[in-house]
């Protein structure tokens, strides 16, 4: 039954964590304000200071197992301890996700999907580097009543390997 699927998508919850790579596995749509603050360590190369991102992301579902997402975008202010402060647009990443794997009964969840990032960020944020890339990843979620469990692997692979960086992640 529909009030089922809905107390199933309720009782999943997705951690707050990595918010531009960890992609929840639930199938949903909504509106997501995304903020970070990150100091850097004063013996780091920026030699201290602050990054702070003010982004949202978009979900759309589609269907109750496929859904387009937009995942990253926003506005940057990087103020490095060792430059000057800068406003500056990140690379936007959207893509897809299908859930592969949709249990209420059982509790278990798992969907993969694949998320394309631009270059169309400003390099005064560190943003707009080489020529994007794809973002494949697989996340899953295991509910045991009052208590949830969910993870993810995915990995960055770039366009232009001398501009940006091959990266597997992995959260749980």
């Amino acid at each position: 039954p529909q009030a089922d699927k809905e107390d199933w998508n309720r009782r999943v919850i997705a951690p707050v964590t990595q918010p531009y790579l960890f992609e929840p596995p639930m199938i949903n749509t909504s509106v997501t304000p995304v903020f970070i603050y990150h100091t850097f360590p004063n013996s780091s190369v920026l030699g201290g200071g602050r990054l702070k991102v003010y982004a949202l992301q978009l979900r759309w579902a589609v269907t109750e197992r496929f859904a387009v997402i937009a995942t990253k975008d926003g506005r940057a202010d990087f103020d490095p301890g060792a430059g000057s402060d800068s406003w500056g647009w990140v690379d936007v990443a959207a893509g897809v996700k299908y859930a592969f794997v949709s249990d209420p009964e059982n509790g278990t969840l798992i969907t993969a999907g694949l998320i394309n990032e631009t270059d169309s960020g400003d390099s005064n944020v560190l943003q707009g580097n080489g020529d994007g890339g794809f973002r494949p990843f697989v996340t899953g979620a295991q509910d045991f009543g009052a208590i949830n469990s969910v993870a993810a692997v995915g990995g960055y692979f770039p366009r232009d390997t001398d501009d940006e960086s091959t990266y597997l992640d992995y959260h749980l």
